[in-house]
């Protein structure tokens, strides 16, 4: 239903941080980087990869980079999604 859909389309998103009250959800379900996982020690960053990845290797990204606003917060609970940030938290 709405609600499933509602919480992959949270899951495979993310928020870019702005300036201000500047912060924007982004979310395109045909792009791979729904596919980029966290870690603390990343091998690519906002404008590409940080270094070179071997074959077979899992691409990773650090959520901290990520925004973090309140309504984001709120609903991402609402639907019971963690937030990057809530993540990146975790695994720090």
């Amino acid at each position: 239903g709405d609600a499933e859909r509602t919480t992959i389309f949270l899951r495979q998103g993310f928020v870019l941080p702005g300036e201000g009250n500047d912060d924007h959800f982004c979310s395109n379900p045909t792009d791979a980087g729904r596919f980029m996982n966290h870690s603390p020690n990343p091998n690519c960053g906002p404008d590409g990869t940080l270094r070179d990845i071997s074959e077979g290797e899992e691409m990773t990204m650090d959520y901290g980079f990520h925004g973090n606003p309140q309504w984001y917060i709120d609903i991402c609970k609402k639907y019971g999604v963690k937030t990057e940030a809530e993540i990146a938290l975790e695994h720090s």
